[in-house]
């Protein structure tokens, strides 16, 4: 499923929600979520969706993928 936010009306896009509550400053922002400058750049390049002030990401079928690859290693 595409994250436009259409499905969640109060879902925000994350890089609307910097914008407007950070004044675009992602290293602002990234230290609120107690993560790197660099991991913020990441959620941003996902398309990445902000509800209560969390962030929410696809997961996506390349990461389902490794993860019955490591059960079934296991």
């Amino acid at each position: 499923m595409k994250q436009d936010g259409s499905c969640y009306p109060w879902a925000v896009q994350l890089q609307t929600y910097i914008i407007s509550k950070h004044n675009g400053n992602t290293s602002a922002f990234a230290r609120t979520q107690g993560v790197r400058q660099d991991q913020v750049a990441r959620w941003l390049k996902r398309n990445c969706m902000v509800i209560d002030g969390v962030v929410y990401c696809e997961v996506s079928k390349a990461n389902k993928s490794n993860k019955k690859q490591i059960k079934e290693s296991k």
